[in-house]
């Protein structure tokens, strides 16, 4: 079984409708999808504690794998069909994702690609039952991917073409780094042609929502 967590706290909810589509429309079926969203108890990040509480309800439930999932990111139809056909060709690790993490900003029209061989971001990582067995940190601890590429064995890989992208935005409480401040982004896309390359059809989406966040 295939298992779905997104963590989202309610102050994104412009971002959550297209988050579900996107699960939705996905070539391979997650068989659970579970939203962690119940009301943050205070201001703090406490993405940690959200993945934790997913991962112990999907793998209760059965799942041989769960795919960490934001609900602001962009996710190609075949995302979970490229996550789970590369898993099972690398002998199914106990922690997987893509060596590359690549950022686009709605607003400013600005991208950039982080490459890391030996891990992946939080949103392009899914993991195996032995997750539960890690040294969790705090719960308002920001990096918890950190922690898990660090306990568990894992492998990356990346796909012919991009099969997901961190979205930047300014809305809602980031789990990580910001949504500006803390990245040198290296690339203009001044007419959306990087945009249009990576979201496809959904552009004309992705085009209104800035027009929203203004």
């Amino acid at each position: 079984m295939i298992g779905i967590v997104v963590p989202t706290r309610g102050d994104r909810s412009i971002f959550l409708s297209r988050c579900l589509q996107m699960i939705e429309n996905q070539t391979m079926k997650a068989d659970i999808v579970h939203l962690v969203s119940e009301e943050p108890k205070s201001k703090e990040k406490d993405i940690t504690y959200r993945y934790k509480k997913g991962f112990k309800h999907l793998f209760n439930q059965g799942c041989e794998v769960v795919l960490l999932w934001e609900d602001d990111d962009f996710y190609a139809n075949n995302y979970i069909e490229v996550m789970i056909k590369n898993w099972i060709a690398e002998g199914k690790p106990d922690v997987f994702g893509l060596g590359e993490t690549v950022y686009y900003h709605l607003q400013r029209k600005v991208h950039m690609t982080m490459k890391h061989q030996f891990r992946s971001s939080a949103f392009s990582t899914m993991v195996t039952k032995s997750v539960l067995d890690i040294d969790f940190p705090a719960d308002n601890y920001s990096f918890l991917d950190l922690e898990i590429w660090k306990q568990l064995n894992g492998k990356t890989f990346l796909p012919v073409n991009p099969i997901c992208m961190g979205i930047k935005h300014g809305v809602g409480t980031c789990g990580g780094r910001g949504h500006l401040e803390d990245f040198p982004y290296t690339e203009e896309d001044p007419d959306s042609e990087f945009l249009k390359g990576i979201v496809g059809p959904m552009y004309n989406s992705y085009k209104n929502l800035v027009h929203q966040l203004k």
